[in-house]
């Protein structure tokens, strides 16, 4: 058995709540089948993504703390890196 360590990151609960209520109102069970159709979508090319977005300093600090830790669990081995969104699938299917 593989393990993975994925870094995440907080929502708020209006914006889940909203989200889970979309996702159940389109006939699906909950936003982590949203979250899979989306990403089956953007790892076949179907979908692109055109993101801009603004944080704080304090936010840009926090994840670029996060990610130093990270690249050092996944040089260890303590975590796994997927070079393309299909990889990430298959892997998250492995488990």
């Amino acid at each position: 058995m593989s393990t993975k360590t994925m870094q995440t990151r907080n929502i708020s609960t209006k914006i889940f709540n909203e989200a889970e209520n979309r996702a159940i109102s389109d006939g699906l069970s909950s936003v982590q089948d949203a979250v899979r159709i989306f990403l089956t979508n953007y790892a076949n090319g179907k979908i692109q993504l055109n993101l801009t977005s603004e944080i704080s300093e304090k936010q840009s600090e926090k994840y670029y703390k996060d990610s130093l830790e990270l690249q050092k669990m996944i040089a260890s081995g303590k975590a796994k890196a997927y070079t393309s969104a299909e990889d990430l699938i298959k892997g998250t299917k492995d488990e």
